[in-house]
């Protein structure tokens, strides 16, 4: 095993990318590197460990195909990556060909129609309980939400929090954009708000947009997966905690190269910490919600 190298500053993300598959690992001692977006709060503050190699993503060498050679070059061979942030995310779905990578709360960037490919895991970059905290506190006691099937293993836990909030959570899994139309008018139409999980099959691009038409003609809010999607018509989203994320993927990553089972073992989690809300304040004006459900 290689001992640990310093932070190398290499590389800013491409464009969205393709995601991977899962194969949980096998316990056991294994080289780890972290590829960690430069400009997170913290990334700069990253040591590095034994068995543990530290990377910088930086945006100041987009698209420079020499530094993006050395990247891949220094990230061949590793057993296995944990990529923190979601541009760094986005560039290592679609480049990367380690054996085993974990996307650390920038999940949500990742296309979902090409997860199946190769081995990870992920998670999104907040927890449940505090939008669902906000939602009973608006008064939408009916929650629906839409994913694509790369995030359907977060439903159950999901559901479970709002059935100890007393919320009802009706949800559709959309396999495709045809799937659109029909699962957004059963969904706003039986709900007081449209939680759009993740995916950009649904969350970017034409996709959103008609979500956002349908919001808007309804009065439905919407949850976004993105604080970026506020801006362009969603009513609510949560924009992670990600000094938080990068200590949790540390932690993971120096036990991981110790030989301790701390790898992620769920395909798409949750994480603990909460983040910050970031409302749509011209939408919250005009349709006149308030905390305490009254409109």
């Amino acid at each position: 095993m290689n001992r640990a190298k310093g932070p190398s500053r290499l590389l800013s993300p491409l464009i969205l990318a393709a995601g991977l598959g899962l194969a949980v690992p096998e316990d056991g001692a294994a080289e780890v590197a972290l590829l960690v977006e430069a400009g997170l709060p913290g990334a700069g503050r990253v040591g590095a460990a034994q068995g543990v190699r530290v990377y910088q993503f930086e945006s100041a060498e987009r698209g420079n195909p020499i530094t993006e050679g050395r990247l891949l070059a220094a990230l061949q061979g590793i057993e296995r990556v944990i990529v923190v942030g979601p541009e760094a995310a986005s560039w290592a779905a679609r480049r990367l060909e380690n054996p085993v990578i974990h996307f650390a709360g920038g999940a949500a960037r990742l296309q979902s129609v090409d997860f199946q490919a190769r081995n990870w895991t992920g998670s999104v970059g907040y927890g449940p309980g505090q939008v669902l905290d906000y939602a009973r506190s608006a008064g939408w006691r009916r929650v629906g939400v839409a994913c694509t099937p790369a995030f359907a293993g977060l439903l159950p836990s999901l559901r479970a929090v709002a059935r100890a909030r007393g919320l009802t959570v009706t949800d559709k899994v959309i396999g495709g954009p045809p799937q659109v139309p029909g699962a957004v008018e059963e969904l706003m139409g039986s709900s007081d708000a449209f939680w759009l999980l993740g995916g950009p099959l649904t969350a970017f691009g034409g996709g959103f947009d008609y979500i956002v038409e349908a919001s808007l003609s309804r009065q439905v809010p919407v949850i976004a997966p993105e604080p970026g999607m506020v801006g362009r018509g969603a009513y609510l989203a949560i924009a992670p905690n990600w000094k938080a994320v990068l200590s949790e993927a540390v932690t993971v990553a120096t036990a991981s190269a110790a030989g301790e089972a701390a790898w992620p073992k769920s395909r798409m989690s949750f994480t603990e910490a909460d983040g910050s809300l970031v409302l749509n304040e011209v939408l919250k004006k005009k349709w006149g919600f308030k905390r305490g459900g009254v409109r």
